[in-house]
C-alpha cells in the first residue's frame, strides 16, 4: 500500500488520527464517513483539494479512488519535439529518455522501430552496392564491415546491378 517505510512515517506524522468505529483512522476520513453515514472501503481515499492536510472542512475534502488520487499527484511527463533521422517527420519523445540517450552518446533518433530499420537497411544497401562495385564478395563485405553474412546476402538478392 505504501511505497516505502519513509512514505508511511510521513503519512502517519502529517495526518491527525482518531479512533472511529473501533478502528484508528485519519480525521478527514472519519469526517467524510460520518457525513455520508457509511464506511468507505480501502479502494477510496479522501483528498484535500487545497493540499493542506490541516484544512479538514467538508468543502475541502473529496472522495476519489486510489488510482485517481495517484494520477492527480503524479507529475505530468515532459516531451521533446524532434525530427526523425530517416523520414524527417517530427515526433515526441519523453524528455528524460531523450536526455539519457544524448548523455549515452546517441545523436540520431527515429519515430519508430520501422523507420530505424528502414534507415539501417538503406545504409547497408548503399554500403553493399559500393563494395560489390569494388569487387568484394558477400563474405568479404560481411567480414570487412562486421555484418551478418545472411544480412549481406539478403541485400545482394534485392540489388539489381
Amino acid at each position: 500500500m505504501f511505497l516505502n517505510i519513509l512514505h508511511y512515517i510521513l503519512y502517519m506524522a502529517i495526518y491527525k488520527k482518531v479512533l472511529f468505529n473501533g478502528k484508528i483512522t485519519t480525521y478527514h476520513r472519519m469526517l467524510i464517513e460520518k457525513y455520508l453515514g457509511l464506511t468507505l472501503n480501502q479502494k477510496y481515499v479522501v483528498h484535500h483539494i487545497d493540499k493542506n492536510p490541516n484544512n479538514n472542512k467538508l468543502s475541502n475534502l473529496r472522495i476519489m479512488t486510489r488510482s485517481q488520487h495517484g494520477k492527480l499527484h503524479s507529475p505530468k511527463p515532459k516531451y521533446k519535439h524532434i525530427k526523425c533521422h530517416n523520414c524527417k517527420k517530427y515526433f515526441n519523445i519523453l524528455l528524460r529518455k531523450f536526455t539519457f540517450k544524448i548523455k549515452s552518446g546517441q545523436n540520431t533518433f527515429y519515430c519508430s522501430k520501422g523507420c530505424h530499420g528502414n534507415y539501417r537497411y538503406k545504409k547497408h544497401d548503399k554500403l553493399i552496392k559500393r563494395e560489390l562495385k569494388n569487387g568484394l564478395s558477400g563474405y568479404q563485405i560481411a567480414q570487412k564491415h562486421n555484418l551478418n553474412k545472411a544480412t549481406v546476402y539478403n541485400h545482394i538478392k534485392t540489388i539489381h546491378l
